[in-house]
């Protein structure tokens, strides 16, 4: 999701116009929870952004993660240690609020 900033965000490597995140539904029987990560739109910053942190999550953490059952924020992130770096994808998905549920 892009979501355009009133004023440009700016740092010493550039300007940017939106700020882009991905947002995240984990779901385990009647219990369900949204997170969010903000990268930056290119690895800039750090190197996370926006469409690696998608594909992280889209193409290993829902396949790793699919079917299992969680019970807890805490086996959530326990699931996820699998999968080396891309904090922000494992970020978004464990920032659920699933323990709340």
């Amino acid at each position: 999701v892009a979501m355009p900033l009133k004023y440009p965000f700016r740092v010493s490597f550039g300007n940017f116009s939106v700020i882009e995140s991905v947002l995240v539904k984990v779901t385990s029987g009647d219990q369900y929870g949204w997170g969010e990560t903000t990268p930056f739109g290119h690895p800039s910053y750090c190197g996370e952004w926006a469409g690696g942190v998608f594909t992280v999550i889209k193409d290993f953490l829902t396949p790793h993660l699919l079917g299992k059952s969680v019970d807890s924020g805490d086996q959530l992130q326990k699931e996820m240690t699998t999968i080396i770096g891309i904090t922000g994808g494992k970020g978004g998905t464990g920032k659920t609020g699933f323990d709340e549920a």
